[in-house]
């Protein structure tokens, strides 16, 4: 049975991985879809675009899943603006990442505060799947890119 973890923002696993439960953009819109189930749990839904083209993504809501649902895939390391579908404004920039020049993490907040202290890190570039869970300051895991 799955164990309650951080204040019901996420829970935990029998198998010990992290589902976040709760995700909100700047304006305190709820990412979470629960009719698209990836994992077998609600997705975070996310509106992208290249400068061209606009789609959603949903990504699974599973810690280290990279599993997502999309119409059609960009080129790898193509960079995103990632938006939240509700109000269509860009989310906010965290900090930069390593994976491609110019791409950073951006903010999935974890409750309705606008606060870093309790977020999720996804990078902007596609197919990177570098992220991050913080919570009070703290960086609780990072998953660095998986080579298969």
């Amino acid at each position: 049975m799955p164990e309650a973890f951080d204040d019901n923002q996420s829970v935990l696993t029998e198998d010990g991985k992290v589902v976040v439960t709760q995700a909100f953009c700047h304006n305190a819109h709820d990412l979470i879809n629960k009719d698209v189930k990836i994992s077998g749990y609600p997705s975070i839904n996310l509106l992208v675009s290249d400068g061209k083209t606009e789609q959603m993504v949903y990504i699974s809501a599973v810690q280290g899943d990279q599993a997502k649902k999309f119409d059609k895939a960009y080129p790898d390391n193509t960079l995103l603006s990632i938006l939240c579908p509700v109000c269509k404004e860009e989310l906010d920039n965290i900090a930069p990442c390593d994976c491609t020049k110019g791409s950073k993490f951006v903010a999935i907040y974890l409750n309705k505060k606008r606060s870093f202290s309790g977020c999720v890190g996804i990078c902007n570039s596609w197919n990177c799947y570098r992220s991050f869970m913080g919570s009070a300051w703290r960086i609780i895991s990072r998953l660095a890119d998986k080579i298969s």
